[in-house]
């Protein structure tokens, strides 16, 4: 048993797992004695899990056991139970949401006198019921084979001479991802009933430990339990939020008349209760129902399934969304007050608590204004065109025939749905307070908002309500990026109906909606079972066992771990952009060397990269129309690896400079606000109304220090005057003696690829040209051991310069700063220079000297002149040093009393 338990938690470390937990929840033998023999009450409790707790990365709610069977315990005897799925929702100790999906068999009470092969023998396979069938948008499938995956069978049971008790396989996730849970633990049952060659315990170990959560986009699991492919994922940020459900379900448990009018109580905030005999149709119909609200969130209390023991929570004052069980309904009317709404899913009708007419529908009607009259009739009217060809029950009413829906009807329904709140605040943002004054906490100008609508009845009610300050507090100060990338969806949809509808020919650029930066387009296969264990025994069982460490313990832990898609930057490789001007070509290296090297930058010159990276990124936007949105992907890469605070300013500047963003960047931000926020808790974030978060950390300003830089290596201990540097740039045709200078040389450079080769202005004789470079001062008592350095590396041109660094960053995913003066000397040398005359700053090329003061750094070049054309102003240099130079170096060098004698120059 050690061996599992001590070193699951270390392994938990480097995975995130889809499924936090598997449990086993039911009843003890103990607990039967005491109900035969004393009367006490049956309560249910957590037999068996996995993880065990010391290594589970979530604390399990101590009510889970009560959530899980939250209609109590019934013991069966002399009739066929069927077994059920279905789910309910916790909340743990820091506030997020725990999926709790349960599949409840039912087991034989062993007395003395009853054979447990009885029991076996009386399991009864069911065909698969309605209930269960899919449409889960955790893909968004294209394939007609995919809309209707086949479903594992359900089971019933049936003891004739004895007692049938319940028990629970659960499932916990962060995701609500009930459909797939419910049909992997069908088929893990399912298994559990066939003979196997390996214990029941590799198969949830197995699915705990390799099944990873896979990222918003990007990825599909796939995932094989019992010869049943399963293949997970999650939509992409700029689509709508996940729904594993059916939402056919609702559709045939209610009429279309009586959901909108749910939709219209719901919206408005009124506190309702469903009441349904299934479990399964009231978390379907509740979670289904607040999954069209979307933009909207409901964040009042929401309890799926309210545990029996819990009906006092029907007094409370707040609003609240409960579903009950309908065994349960005379307590509902003697709790609940005349404002709340309960709605009967198994005979499609509302009830009305304070009077015995209870029987009768939309009696809530005349008291509630009514949904917008255009937008509420096209809503309706796009609906009943999805429901008939979905096929419908004929009569007065709307309702679905069957409890399914393809995946093309759900989300053409949710779409609906969605395109309403688009069309009702399609002005919203006009009357956003994004920076209110001075002791005004208000984020919504309601009184001008209202004077603009025509459906005032229903409008002013919405915009009172607890979800639409939370939509509006959600666009000023998001909590996450999701949130941000919601509003995000949201305006651009409204901007793309405005464009629909505009008679302008120029139209709002849309990026983000149509960015498809975060398909579908990698897949992951779960390595096979066979993969971690080995068996040679056989395994079979007359009960779903609880979880034995002593059991898993005969294996090793499986030595490969699953990838952290949710934790990783998922990045999509994408062309480079064809950078063409020399303006375009140092300035973006410029910025990639930036990228490449902030890791090897002291901490105490953070702000002044930033400042320096915040300076070229503006000329840059200035001298190009090209899109620069990869290039400051891969800063933020970068950031988010070395110093996620650096990333802030960043995508500051990116939402001034209106630079268009797409999903990618969006959860670059994701990933480095939760990482900044792990670390440091005082973030604010804060929108602006741009199309792009403004992110700030309110902390003290780190001290800057200005560190000491060389142009030497290592090993050039001889150098006086590390900090000075001379270059030359001069070639004689061999052809004609014409002397060939910078200005010459760049008129002619190759356009080919890896050439760098120039030619000739007179004769066109190809030339490879040299960058050569004097580093350190020449004194002359020391002409027997030089006191300065030279090299020599060819002189390229910026666009061959641009070439080398985008392969350099291929290969290389971190550079220190030696490495890079010492191994990379043509790019180092060129990028000096270039920056030096170009006036872009170049200290973080440079590698840090040991002494301790700080000194400037000083260049000379051989003039440029003759018409040397950059985008970028160029700066006047000088060949040789003169008096005032040297007499700046006797200065600063005042530890050599000697003359500078005469300094010659290659």
């Amino acid at each position: 048993m050690n061996n599992w338990t001590e070193n699951l938690a270390e392994y938990f470390k480097d995975i995130c797992p889809l499924i936090e937990c598997f449990l086993i929840i039911g009843l003890e033998e103990k607990d039967f004695q005491n109900h035969f023999e004393f009367g006490e009450k049956l309560e249910v409790k957590v037999l068996s899990q996995f993880p065990p707790k010391n290594a589970c990365r979530i604390n399990i709610p101590d009510t889970l056991p009560t959530f899980c069977f939250p209609n109590g315990v019934d013991l069966v005897k002399n009739r066929e139970v069927p077994a059920s799925t279905y789910s309910n929702i916790l909340t743990d100790e820091h506030g997020e949401l725990l999926y709790c999906t349960v599949l409840k068999v039912f087991e034989p009470y062993l007395s003395n006198n009853l054979n447990p092969t009885d029991f076996a023998q009386n399991i009864k396979e069911l065909p698969a019921i309605d209930l269960m069938m899919s449409t889960s948008e955790s893909i968004e499938k294209t394939d007609p084979a995919l809309d209707s995956p086949r479903t594992p069978s359900r089971f019933s049971f049936y003891c004739p001479d004895g007692l049938l008790v319940p028990k629970g396989l659960v499932i916990l996730s962060k995701q609500p991802l009930f459909q797939t849970y419910q049909n992997i633990l069908l088929n893990l049952y399912k298994l559990s009933k066939k003979t196997l060659s390996l214990p029941i315990e590799c198969y949830i170990s197995h699915l705990v430990l390799q099944v990873p959560l896979p990222s918003r986009g990007h990825v599909i699991i796939h995932y094989y339990l019992n010869h049943e492919k399963f293949a997970i994922s999650l939509p992409q940020c700029n689509k709508l939020p996940v729904l594993d459900l059916n939402l056919g379900i609702l559709f045939n448990s209610l009429d279309l008349e009586n959901v909108l009018t749910l939709f219209r109580n719901i919206i408005i905030e009124k506190s309702t209760v469903f009441v349904s005999e299934n479990e399964e149709k009231l978390i379907s119909c509740t979670y289904s129902m607040l999954s069209l609200l979307f933009p909207l969130h409901w964040n009042m209390v929401y309890v799926p399934i309210l545990p029996c023991n819990l009906l006092d929570y029907l007094y409370s004052p707040v609003t609240f969304i409960f579903g009950v069980h309908s065994k349960y309904i005379d307590d509902v009317f003697t709790r609940v007050n005349d404002s709340v709404c309960i709605v009967d899913l198994d005979n499609n009708r509302f009830l009305v608590s304070n009077t015995p007419a209870y029987h009768r529908k939309n009696s809530v009607n005349f008291i509630l204004p009514k949904l917008p009259e255009h937008y509420g009739k096209k809503l309706r009217k796009k609906l009943e065109g999805i429901l008939t060809k979905s096929g419908i029950i004929r009569g007065k009413s709307m309702k679905l025939a069957r409890p399914s829906l393809d995946s093309a009807s759900t989300i053409a329904i949710r779409n609906n749905f969605f395109q309403f709140f688009v069309s009702i605040l399609l002005d919203y943002k006009k009357h956003m307070i994004f920076e209110p004054k001075v002791g005004c906490t208000d984020t919504f100008n309601s009184a001008a908002f209202l004077h603009s609508c025509s459906d005032k009845d229903f409008m002013s009610c919405f915009i009172e309500t607890q979800m639409f300050s939370n939509f509006c507090e959600s666009r000023i100060r998001p909590k996450n990026v999701e949130e941000h990338c919601e509003g995000l969806l949201f305006d651009e949809e409204i901007i793309a109906k405005v464009n629909r509808f505009s008679l302008n020919f120029t139209k709002t650029t849309v990026t983000f909606i149509y960015d498809k930066s975060q398909d579908h387009n990698t897949t992951y296969t779960v390595p096979a079972l066979e993969t971690f264990f080995e068996s040679s025994d056989l395994y079979s069982y007359k009960k779903f066992p609880d979880f034995n460490y002593d059991v898993i313990n005969q294996y090793e832990i499986p030595n490969i771990k699953p990838p952290k898609y949710a934790e990783s930057i998922d990045k999509k490789s994408s062309a480079t952009p064809n950078w063409k001007t020399n303006a375009e070509c140092l300035l973006t290296s410029w910025m990639d060397l930036w990228g490449l090297l902030i890791s090897s930058q002291h901490s105490s010159e953070h702000n002044t990269r930033i400042h320096e990276l915040v300076m070229i990124a503006k000329r840059l936007q200035r001298s190009t129309t090209i899109p620069t949105i990869s290039l400051y992907k891969y800063l933020l890469e970068r950031c988010f690896i070395t110093q996620p605070s650096l990333a802030l300013p960043i995508f500051s500047f990116m939402s001034t400079a209106k630079i268009p963003t797409d999903a990618e960047t969006l959860q670059l931000l994701q990933k480095i606000v939760s990482k900044l926020y792990a670390s440091d808790q005082n973030i604010v974030m804060h929108n602006t109304g741009t199309n792009l978060l403004i992110t700030k950390i309110e902390n003290e300003q780190m001290v800057e220090a200005k560190l000491k830089r060389v142009f030497t290596k290592p090993d050039d201990t001889q150098v006086f005057a590390k900090q000075e540097v001379s270059f030359l740039i001069k070639e004689t045709c061999k052809k004609c003696a014409h002397v060939l200078k910078a200005d010459g040389i760049s008129q002619k450079w190759s356009k080919a690829e890896y050439n760098y080769e120039s030619a000739c202005i007179n004769c066109d004789e190809k030339i490879l040209p040299k960058l050569v470079i004097r580093i350190g001062l020449e004194i002359g008592y020391y002409k027997e051991n030089p006191t300065s350095t030279r090299e020599e590396t060819l002189f390229i041109s910026p666009q061959a310069l641009r070439q080398l660094i985008s392969d350099l960053i291929l290969s290389q995913k971190d550079l220190e700063l030696e490495q890079f003066r010492c191994g990379y000397q043509m790019i180092f040398w060129n990028a000096i220079y270039y920056f030096y005359i170009n006036n872009l700053p170049f200290d973080y090329l440079l590698m840090y000297d040991n002494e301790e003061q700080s000194s400037d750094i000083f260049l000379t070049t051989e003039e440029l002149k003759g018409g040397w054309s950059y985008d970028i102003t160029s700066k006047s240099s000088q060949t040789e040093l003169n008096s005032k130079d040297i007499q700046r170096a006797e200065k600063k060098y005042t530890k050599f009393e000697n003359v500078i004698g005469n300094m010659t120059f290659i």
